[in-house]
């Protein structure tokens, strides 16, 4: 009817015939045409059909897509939360990963989002003249060290791997952390700032948990950034030697990694890597030099006898340190001429569980003359009351000896020290002895600038500067030794290297005007006797504040003769 009605009008020899036509029809239809004519399709009309396509664009299936979806949004925001340090729904990073659950959750990996900060919200601040500084504010100063490297400048980035935060409310327990973070910032302040080097030092962190006990996962991580990273050239740091050292290292070898190793002490790890290169002097080469004081002692004495004292193993601090510590200490008591009896050892049930240890050692038949303690710092308060109070022992003069983890022993308990008591331990940093004193004055006016309030503590006045409680442990000097030996293999010449040069280079590396001496890593001599690592033998007596620190002996980082008995003098 449409068609008749178009040709009705005439419109064929029109120029717009060919146009499509935008006429209506108006048909008037009549009420019995519109009511009842076709009243019949309603008894025969059949339901139709809906097809996929209805159910998707329905209105509901719509709102049930919305709200799954923002409800699968969240329960995945909620997840990464869970999983990574920092973990929106957007813009997450993957590189730091929580560790642990309850009170034993940490923050580990590598901080390469700035809103990764471990040291945020620790207030522990550097001893002596550094008090004020904190924790939190040196790893921000290593971020902005990091942000004022220009997009067209040369650099070269070093990862840091310590021990920086803790389980526990205790913030002691990251004070090894926070003492080579700023020997690591010292170093790369130097670097850019001071002397304006041409290949800038950028600076990672990564987080091996409290105690390093979370290494292998930091490790992993820190491999996952090389890979994306090629301006990353090695580690500096896993200071501490543990069950899972062996493997850390063995993964970055794999990864074409080198380790400078800041106060790790292992005697294995520098056989076994050829990626490993340590500052410590080790566990065997500290025993040979406290042998050459214990083999005076024993010389007068009549029958002289002696015990080891040690950590159990495995008693879920993964602790390694003092189980090489226990082998070279019963080595060198025999050598030195001591009769050694049955080894001792305790458990760490809530702290050094020490009383019947020592009451096994203090009333046998024959008291020991000296022990050798294969235990850490925060054991010695323990052992020291038990010497001074357990029968047997308590009015005995005694001699105990000691690796390198009394360094970071203040002694300033009423009985850190027992008074029947003389203790020798071996200290890895021979401050004393380096060739740049003026180090000391330069990293306190650099750390002096961090000072939220610019009124820090003056160094102690009337000793050497290196005697200040800020530089006193001697792991800020190692890490920031440790930090330019990396550095200096990996911009030799002023030109950047990749991680494999630096490797290579490091076995090179001859730096003679560092705090502790000559920082090289020759393997031509690495004999126990004649080595090229630093290291101190100290004598402590008496207890409580008034203990007295005396060095023994001592020989500086790099070439030297080999120490002697007539050096050591007990």
């Amino acid at each position: 009817r449409y068609e008749r009605w178009v040709d009705d009008l005439s419109l064929g020899q029109s120029p717009v015939a060919a146009a499509t036509l935008a006429w209506v029809l108006l048909l008037p239809l009549s009420t019995e045409k519109l009511t009842h004519e076709h009243a019949h399709a309603q008894l025969v009309t059949h339901r139709v059909r809906r097809t996929w396509a209805w159910w998707v664009m329905s209105r509901a299936s719509v709102a049930v897509l919305v709200v799954g979806s923002l409800l699968g949004a969240f329960l995945w925001a909620g997840h990464w939360r869970e999983t990574y340090c920092h973990g929106p729904l957007t813009d997450r990073n993957t590189d730091a990963i929580w560790h642990g659950k309850g009170d034993d959750r940490e923050c580990v990996g590598v901080a390469t989002a700035p809103e990764v900060l471990f040291a945020r919200g620790n207030g522990l601040e550097l001893n002596g003249a550094g008090k004020g500084i904190t924790f939190e504010r040196i790893e921000q100063a290593i971020r902005d060290e990091n942000d004022d490297i220009e997009p067209g400048d040369a650099y070269v980035t070093v990862v840091y791997a310590g021990p920086l935060t803790a389980t526990g409310k205790d913030p002691e327990a990251t004070r090894k952390g926070l003492e080579e973070l700023t020997g690591v910032y010292l170093q790369q302040r130097a670097v850019n700032k001071t002397v304006r080097r041409s290949v800038k030092l950028r600076v990672l962190t990564a987080n091996g948990g409290e105690d390093m006990l979370r290494q292998l996962t930091a490790v992993r991580k820190i491999i996952e950034v090389a890979r994306r990273d090629p301006t990353v050239v090695g580690v500096v740091g896993l200071g501490r030697n543990t069950q899972e050292s062996e493997k850390a290292t063995k993964l970055l070898r794999e990864a074409g990694l080198p380790v400078v190793n800041t106060t790790n002490s292992s005697s294995d790890l520098p056989r076994e890597f050829p990626n490993y290169f340590g500052l410590a002097a080790t566990d065997e080469e500290q025993t040979h030099v406290l042998g050459l004081v214990a083999r005076q002692i024993a010389k007068g004495l009549d029958r002289p006898h002696a015990i080891v004292l040690s950590r159990t193993d495995r008693n879920g601090d993964l602790d390694r340190y003092t189980a090489e510590q226990r082998d070279a200490g019963r080595k060198m008591l025999e050598d030195a001429g001591f009769e050694p009896g049955r080894p001792v050892t305790y458990d760490l049930a809530g702290g050094a569980s020490l009383n019947t240890p020592l009451t096994t050692i203090c009333q046998a038949e024959r008291v020991p003359d000296a022990l050798y303690f294969a235990g850490r710092v925060e054991d010695v308060p323990t052992l020291m009351r038990g010497l001074s109070e357990t029968t047997g022992c308590s009015d005995r003069r005694m001699t105990v000896f000691t690796g390198d983890d009394l360094t970071k022993g203040t002694f300033d308990d009423s009985t850190s020290i027992a008074a029947n008591v003389t203790l020798y331990h071996s200290s890895l940093a021979p401050l004393d002895r380096g060739k740049n004193l003026g180090f000391y004055g330069d990293a306190y006016r650099t750390l002096r600038a961090l000072h939220p309030e610019g009124e820090v503590t003056a160094l102690a006045s009337g000793r050497p500067a290196y005697e200040d409680d800020l530089f006193a442990s001697g792991q800020t000097v190692i890490s920031y030794s440790a930090t330019a030996a990396l550095y200096d293999a990996a911009a030799r010449g002023d030109k950047r290297r990749s991680a494999a040069e630096t490797w290579a280079t490091l076995h090179t590396v001859d730096l003679n005007n560092m705090p502790t001496g000559t920082i090289s890593f020759s393997r031509a001599r690495s004999s126990v006797s004649d080595n090229v690592h630093g290291l101190n033998i100290v004598k402590v007596v008496r207890p409580g504040p008034s203990a007295e620190r005396t060095l023994v002996c001592g020989k500086p980082a790099g070439v030297s003769p080999p120490l002697t008995a007539k050096d050591c003098r007990p």
